[in-house]
């Protein structure tokens, strides 16, 4: 990562996009082949995920209703798929990755790359700040 990388080329992931591209029959396997060009380092793709935890309710909804303690809560959060800089493989960030800004791209902390050898001499994170990915 010696060069500047930017993270400016933004792609929505819509369901469209998944299941409507052509296919071929190869082998009597079917492939399908993908509408845009393949990710390169600094591409990334919004994609909104729906995480549930149980949240305690207030003392005044519990004395009102009696019967709940507890409820479920639904909050959508925005993960990114962002290919890595140093290997192009793409990376899914978690809910923990907090997206601080949509343009120019600037995530809270860094993300380490889960296909990165073992050890320390082939690990590879970087940080996006203000669009720019910088190593960690």
């Amino acid at each position: 990562m010696s060069e500047a990388l930017k993270a400016t080329n933004v792609r929505e992931i819509t369901k469209e996009s998944v299941t409507e591209s052509e296919s071929l029959v190869v082998n009597g396997v079917s492939v399908s082949k993908p509408q845009e060009n393949p990710m390169q380092a600094g591409d990334f793709y919004f994609r909104p995920t729906i995480v549930e935890h149980i949240e305690k309710l207030p003392w005044y909804r519990r004395i009102l209703t009696g019967v709940e303690k507890t409820g479920v809560v639904h909050e959508v959060v925005t993960t990114i798929v962002i290919s890595c800089p140093v290997c192009g493989l793409p990376i899914l960030t978690n809910p923990t990755h907090k997206l601080l800004q949509r343009k120019p791209l600037t995530i809270d902390r860094e993300i380490a790359c889960p296909y990165a050898p073992a050890g320390m001499a082939g690990a590879h994170a970087f940080s996006i700040k203000d669009g720019n990915i910088m190593p960690a």
